[in-house]
């Protein structure tokens, strides 16, 4: 049977446009030193160090923040620190013209926290400024944690349901894959072991 997708419902241009009014602006293109965000506390705190910031972006590795101080005392750089990999971070300014970082992580979690963690990122940014690598990242973490899981609620099943089991998730996997980006939370739940019957058929995902 040809396995095909039926999307979920997308809004329109026109609602989408009016929700990313309100979504936080990016800082976008700073990925290296050369290109590094430079933060001056000069006026506002003179105790915190000048410095520079950026992200990495590693295909499979993931995102982590890169800073650069600047001793106040000899006016050198000192060391580059970096932060622990994780799926996604980005740069913004809060209300006070304050750099702030927010970091995404969909690895190692169930399929039902990657699913509200995403809905927060959608609704918070415009995905579209994020770069191929991110992108890729994210969604290869949220494939890899709906595994893992899908593994994991596969030994509560027994009996013929198993079988509609592994097709519904091996078309949840195909959709998670071939999606439009903005619509990698949109697959249905895992169905409940102890329902045995309807909610274990793939219905959203082939026809």
């Amino acid at each position: 049977m040809k396995r095909t997708l039926q999307m979920p419902q997308v809004f329109s241009i026109h609602h989408i446009n009016s929700v990313n009014m309100n979504k936080r602006n990016l800082l976008i293109g700073h990925v290296d030193r050369e290109t590094a965000l430079f933060v001056d506390y000069a006026g506002t705190d003179k105790r915190r160090k000048k410095k520079y910031v950026w992200i990495e972006s590693h295909p499979l590795l993931g995102d982590r923040i890169a800073t650069q101080t600047i001793s106040p005392r000899t006016g050198k750089l000192n060391k580059i620190q970096y932060t622990r990999y994780t799926t996604l971070v980005y740069l913004f300014k809060d209300s006070k013209d304050q750099l702030r970082s927010k970091r995404y992580n969909f690895r190692d979690e169930d399929a039902a926290y990657n699913k509200r963690e995403f809905a927060k990122l959608i609704a918070e940014i415009d995905t579209t400024k994020l770069v191929d690598t991110q992108h890729f990242n994210v969604r290869i973490d949220i494939m890899t944690s709906f595994r893992a899981d899908s593994y994991r609620e596969l030994g509560k099943r027994k009996g013929p349901v198993i079988e509609h089991f592994a097709t519904w998730r091996n078309n949840t996997l195909f959709f998670l894959q071939k999606c439009p980006f903005e619509l990698l939370a949109s697959y249905p739940d895992l169905p409940p072991y102890h329902n045995r019957i309807a909610s274990t058929k793939p219905e959203d995902l082939e026809e």
